[in-house]
């Protein structure tokens, strides 16, 4: 699958022009007669945006705009190569999965139905931080997107949740690969509890990531994007070093974030 490239720059205070100037790439057999575009997240670093050609069917396209300075931090072209694989492959069964490295709130879809939400409909979008990983990385890094850009710890999943996430991921995944006719993993309680260490011992480590991330945003950022990239990373690092702390048997009272995570 070969992937189209167009060298433009996104004006964001034209939104409208910018994609009209790519609507002969992304809709080269239509004709455009409406178009409407509206401005989906504006995230801490992108932007994204949903244009539609016609209102009367499904054709829509997703316009990611790349944040300052984010080049320095995410290889794009691994990232078109991760989307290509993700087009062409399924994944195989493995503690190391490719993972989407990113898992907060905006960057899951939900569509609603007439009976509520479809669950089936969830879908995924801004596979930047896409890589291989352990799984239970990617686990732990989704629990910690819980709290939000703001932090708040009483939002982290607790024990039973968790061990209700990931019970049902496990069987998803086995239910997946006997569709594929792969090996079918056995879940069981002792599975379920393995895969919860697993997480468990990997939950300091998305707060340095994201740290970092924040701290190096906070030296090549614009001000484009009114955010306190310093104050966020100074938080995130504070995670690392409580959950280093405490797996070192060094804190004398546990931090609310590691409170909150030991919670049944």
């Amino acid at each position: 699958m070969d992937i189209p490239f167009k060298d433009v720059v996104f004006d964001t205070s034209d939104p409208h022009g910018s994609a009209l100037s790519l609507l002969p790439l992304l809709f080269p057999d239509r004709k455009i007669d409406d178009m409407r575009i509206s401005a989906l997240t504006q995230g801490t670093t992108n932007g994204l945006f949903k244009v539609t050609i016609d209102a009367s069917t499904a054709d829509a396209v997703l316009i990611k705009v790349y944040g300052d300075g984010t080049d320095i931090t995410i290889d794009r072209e691994k990232e078109l190569r991760v989307h290509k694989l993700l087009a062409e492959r399924q994944l195989s069964s493995s503690p190391l999965v490719l993972a989407h490295g990113d898992l907060l709130c905006a960057n899951i879809i939900v569509q609603e139905s007439g009976d509520g939400i479809d669950v089936a409909s969830v879908r995924f979008i801004d596979y930047e931080h896409a890589t291989y990983c352990r799984r239970a990385f990617e686990l732990a890094n989704h629990f910690a997107e819980w709290t939000g850009f703001d932090c708040d710890y009483t939002l982290l999943p607790k024990t039973s949740t968790r061990r209700a996430f990931i019970a049902e991921y496990l069987t998803t995944h086995a239910e997946l690969c006997r569709g594929h006719n792969t090996d079918v993993p056995t879940v069981n309680d002792a599975s379920v509890d393995h895969l919860m260490r697993q997480v468990d011992d990997h939950r300091g480590f998305p707060g340095f990531y994201w740290g970092l991330c924040a701290l190096i945003q906070a030296e090549t950022a614009t001000g484009t994007i009114d955010f306190d990239y310093a104050g966020y990373a100074a938080k995130r690092f504070a995670e690392y070093e409580d959950w280093r702390s405490v797996r070192e048997g060094n804190s004398l009272s546990l931090p609310l974030r590691e409170k909150v995570w030991s919670m049944p």
